[in-house]
Formats: structure tokens, C-alpha cells, sequence
């Protein structure tokens, strides 16, 4: 939700400098191990937050992250890339490397990264396509109805 305040601000300051502002979320691999049993629920979040729908933290980790890519692609489709680039990246598995490299794949993603980023999911410092779900006709719709929830 903080993200949408940015908007207006990020928007402004593109125009002021006559150049794209920059804004990019973390996400994860884990996206694509989700269940998501919830989907077919009226309100998402609503579902997830009740006690009988609670499916341990590791799916609930993953369905977040799932949420996640499809809220960030969502306002990446309403926000011009001329405006601000908008786009999201897998740290991997910072734990297994140094902080540097963990460091580096955000500051790709935020700094180094273009117009060929806007709503792209990124791993590994590259543009990868994020889980079939995502990518499915299936997946717009959940995208948009995630939309429609905020």
C-alpha cells in the first residue's frame, strides 16, 4: 500500500528530472510452490487470515510472494514506463552467498535495469518468466481480482 502513496511522488519527480523514477520489490522463487487454495475465494486476504484456512508458514510464505507478483505487475501495467520503471527481483538464497552478492542482484534490479524491466520478474540478475500460473489466462484474472481487493 505504501507503494501507491509513492506513485504521485515518483511520477513528479520524473518529470521534474526528464527521466523514468525507479521502483522495485523484492520477491521470491517461491511464488511457483504455492497451493493457492485460496483463490477461488471471494477476497484473498479475507480467506488467508482466518484460522481454519491456515496452511502452515512455508505455503503461507509462498502465497504471499504469489500475491505479491501479481500486485507488482498489476501497477506496472497502469504506470507508464516514461513515468517509472516497475519491477521485482528473487535474492535467491541470500543465506547461500555473501551479502555483497545479495546486494548487487537488488541494485541491478533498481538501478541497472530499464524499460525492458517494467513488470518483470527478475532472478540471478536476468528477466525470467515467473511460474506458469502467473503466466496463464488463469493468472490475469487473479492478477486483476488482486487489484480489485486493495
Amino acid at each position: 500500500m505504501l507503494a501507491l502513496t509513492l506513485i504521485p511522488t515518483l511520477k513528479s519527480t520524473s518529470r521534474d528530472l526528464r527521466r523514468p523514477s525507479r521502483l522495485t520489490f523484492t520477491s521470491a522463487e517461491a511464488h511457483d510452490l504455492t497451493k493457492f487454495r485460496e483463490q477461488s475465494a471471494e477476497n484473498t486476504l479475507e480467506r488467508m487470515d482466518k484460522d481454519e484456512c491456515y496452511n502452515g508458514p512455508i505455503n503461507g510464505y509462498c502465497t504471499s510472494k504469489l500475491l505479491n507478483i501479481f500486485w507488482v505487475r498489476e501497477l506496472a501495467s497502469g504506470t507508464s514506463r516514461d513515468e517509472a520503471f516497475i519491477n521485482f527481483f528473487n535474492p535467491d538464497a541470500v543465506d547461500t552467498g555473501t551479502i555483497e552478492q545479495g546486494a548487487q542482484l537488488a541494485l541491478d534490479a533498481a538501478i541497472a535495469k530499464g524499460p525492458e524491466s517494467q513488470g518483470e520478474y527478475m532472478s540471478e540478475g536476468k528477466i525470467r518468466e515467473p511460474s506458469k500460473l502467473v503466466r496463464s489466462d488463469e493468472g490475469a484474472v487473479l492478477q486483476k481480482k488482486k487489484k480489485d481487493e486493495d
